[in-house]
């Protein structure tokens, strides 16, 4: 069997429903979050990032930036191994008590990933901390179980010191400081209402992220397209299997960092796109 003609054919089908993934290359820098340099075609321009999971720009807090400069420094790049061969880091077992406390429970573990974390249990640290990996938290006794039976546990790597110093930081920081929360849910209203005066349907919810349905796989993949190459907008598709066919959307998360100008030029490329791919306007 000719597997390479397998595994083209399977492609050709993705790309022909327009469930075909594409990543964009693109460079973050330090200081000016959400612009990025998006490198394509062996050209470089700055785009606005709009679909970013770094909820409230900790990933460019300086504090936590620094912790982990220093950290990475002083103990290396990485862990040397699972935690069941090379033992504790340290940072850690900080990071497991500050997560204990975050959320008032006895103990927590630390995972490699939010992915390995919800395999095994639950969270994440990559999302609203800014940083790397997964936790869960808990009783003494369920930490302890989970830690001496789960797979996704034992047998992964286990986090760089530097990345459980940096959580560790934006974990403090964000104990004591309301002002990321305050400012990103001010851009979320900021942004729906701007979309309703606009038109653009989006989905109801209580949460950060704002789903602009369009419904079309090939149609969401097209806005996408046009709003990074001709507005200097980046937003992902959201397509099969991540959502139901036929409820593919562009899923937008507004953060403490956009401005007012940066939600109105959102909206207006929205607006101009609406009309130009002929998709139905929300009613009033």
């Amino acid at each position: 069997m000719d597997f390479d003609q397998l595994f083209q054919g399977q492609i050709d089908t993705l790309k022909a429903e327009g469930n075909y993934r594409t990543f964009a290359d693109l460079s973050r820098r330090t200081g000016t979050f959400p612009r990025v340099t998006n490198h394509a075609n062996g050209t470089q321009g700055d785009v606005t990032v709009w679909c970013s999971n770094d909820y409230l720009g900790m990933g460019h807090h300086p504090d936590v930036v620094a912790a982990m400069v220093q950290t990475a420094q002083t103990c290396g790049t990485g862990a040397g191994g699972t935690r069941n061969i090379s033992g504790n880091a340290h940072h850690h077992l900080i990071l497991e008590h500050e997560l204990a406390d975050l959320h008032g429970k006895e103990a927590a573990l630390l995972f490699s990933s939010g992915y390995v974390s919800n395999w095994a249990a639950l969270g994440t640290l990559g999302k609203a901390f800014g940083v790397f990996g997964g936790y869960i938290t808990g009783s003494a006794a369920l930490c302890d179980f989970i830690r001496s039976f789960s797979s996704g546990f034992i047998f992964t790597t286990a986090l760089p010191p530097a990345v459980a110093a940096a959580a560790t930081a934006s974990i403090g920081h964000l104990k004591q400081s309301q002002s990321e929360r305050n400012a990103q849910r001010n851009r979320v209203a900021s942004l729906r209402k701007k979309l309703d005066q606009a038109g653009i349907p989006h989905m109801r919810n209580d949460s950060h992220i704002i789903p602009v349905m369009i419904g079309d796989p090939v149609k969401c993949r097209m806005i996408s397209n046009i709003l990074m190459e001709d507005w200097g907008i980046y937003v992902q598709p959201i397509n099969y299997p991540t959502v139901p066919k036929g409820t593919e959307r562009l899923r937008l998360t507004p953060g403490p960092l956009h401005s007012d100008a940066d939600i109105d030029h959102l909206v207006a490329a929205l607006s101009a796109l609406w009309a130009r791919c002929a998709l139905a306007h929300a009613v009033a």
